[in-house]
């Protein structure tokens, strides 16, 4: 978006009831409103579409509001048109691997680094860039959430050098979780 600021749109379960479009005018958040909350308030769940101006995938935030909040589903999308997708499977499990969220990153992020493809000043932004995928693509891996990736044209681009090296990223993150 023009503003760089994150937006979210909250969906009824059925798809097509729009609760809430909204921006807390950041850009790296939006939170629950009133009607979200009155919506939960009467049993209701949400389905959430929200953007990422980072261009990033689904972060711990994203991931714990489907555990906090009344959340069934959520997408973030990007200015390249890439859409990531989470649901989570097994709640108690997924809890637990969140706590290590940052570590499995870490993980991740070091293996990535280490292949050194690319110009170094690139590598670390790639490496950045790919890291909360490698995370999420991990916790899947793991059965914890369902987690699906549709990628734009910069996504494949920026993924097309890592194929060798992005199994090996999601396997260290893995065995931090």
């Amino acid at each position: 978006m023009i503003t760089r600021w994150e937006w979210m749109a909250a969906f009824d379960t059925n798809g097509t009831t729009c609760i809430s479009f909204r921006t807390d005018k950041l850009s790296d958040r939006t939170d629950p409103d009133q009607e979200m909350q009155d919506h939960w308030a009467n049993g209701g769940s949400v389905i959430i579409h929200h953007n990422h101006p980072s261009d990033e995938s689904l972060s711990c935030a994203d991931w714990n509001a489907l555990l906090k909040f009344s959340v069934s589903e959520i997408f973030a999308h990007t200015s390249d048109g890439s859409c990531f997708y989470g649901k989570i499977l097994n709640p108690t499990t997924t809890s637990a691997a969140l706590v290590n969220f940052d570590a499995a990153g870490n993980a991740g992020e070091g293996v990535l680094i280490a292949a050194r493809l690319g110009h170094p000043q690139a590598l670390g932004h790639c490496a950045g860039l790919l890291r909360k995928h490698v995370v999420a693509e991990a916790l899947s891996s793991k059965g914890h959430v369902d987690y699906q990736f549709s990628p734009g044209p910069i996504w494949q681009s920026v993924l097309s050098p890592w194929a060798q090296t992005l199994p090996l990223a999601i396997q260290a993150a893995a065995n931090e979780l």
